[in-house]
């Protein structure tokens, strides 16, 4: 054995139980019910939630509207090539007189 282990038995023997006194539940339970209540602002956890949430939403539209001008840039304008003058669809609108 070390000399650690000895003073750790020495001491060990030395220990006392501890005991509470007789009317410890009853006290504590006497506390208990004579606290205070602590009053809950039921808004108080309710409007950060929706404002995160409205927050977060707002975010999400302007990343997804930003994203779709990024990826598909000229989507917004209409084709130029369907309806050129010398494709298909542009000598059939010359024959029928449908560009006005």
């Amino acid at each position: 054995m070390s000399q650690h282990d000895e003073q750790l038995h020495r001491l060990l023997r030395q220990w006392r139980d501890l005991e509470p006194r007789p009317a410890f539940a009853v006290d504590v339970r006497r506390r208990i019910r004579l606290a205070e209540p602590v009053p809950v602002n039921r808004r108080a956890w309710w409007v950060p939630q929706w404002a995160s949430l409205g927050a977060a939403v707002a975010v999400a539209l302007v990343v997804g509207m930003w994203s779709g001008r990024q990826a598909a840039p000229g989507f917004a304008q209409p084709p130029t090539t369907f309806m050129a003058p010398d494709s298909l669809a542009g000598s059939y609108l010359k024959l029928t007189g449908g560009n006005r």
